[in-house]
């Protein structure tokens, strides 16, 4: 997908979540992972694709149309532009560990975009995008915590 828009980005990164899931599933059927870890943050990444896809709704008019293309062309160390991959993962815990990792590299992204920002209302929007990043993630970690502890 090539990355021009807000919107672009918003639209990659609500398909790159979901395409994590669809990972995680795929994940699911090896029989040495942790089937109730890998659907919980299987659903997690649906939800989050799902709200960043609301996102959509709540840039005003032109504001998702601003072109973003200089910035990413800037950043040349975005790993993420590929999909998800988990096929050299062979532990839930390696899962983890990889979902965590893209997670921080789309934080970082956002956080180097909203510092390209200089209007109010696309740093706003880039502020909640991020703030509903760090929220999945914490709640993610959370959930997986949990499940250990059983």
């Amino acid at each position: 997908m090539q990355i021009e828009q807000f919107s672009d980005i918003l639209e990659w990164t609500a398909n790159y979540h979901q395409a994590l899931a669809e990972q995680l599933h795929c994940c699911c059927k090896k029989t040495d992972l942790n089937k109730l870890v890998l659907d919980y943050l299987a659903m997690h990444e649906n939800h989050l694709s799902k709200l960043i896809l609301a996102f959509k709704n709540l840039g005003k008019t032109g504001e998702l149309d601003t072109y973003f293309v200089e910035y990413i062309n800037d950043k040349p160390d975005i790993p993420l532009l590929c999909p998800p991959n988990l096929d050299d993962c062979t532990t839930y815990e390696q899962v983890i560990e990889h979902v965590m990792k893209r997670h921080q590299q789309i934080i970082e992204l956002f956080s180097y975009l909203r510092k390209q920002m200089v209007v109010g209302h696309q740093i706003e929007l880039l502020d909640s995008i991020l703030e509903t990043e760090q929220q999945e993630i914490k709640i993610m970690a959370h959930g997986i915590n949990r499940a250990h502890e059983l």
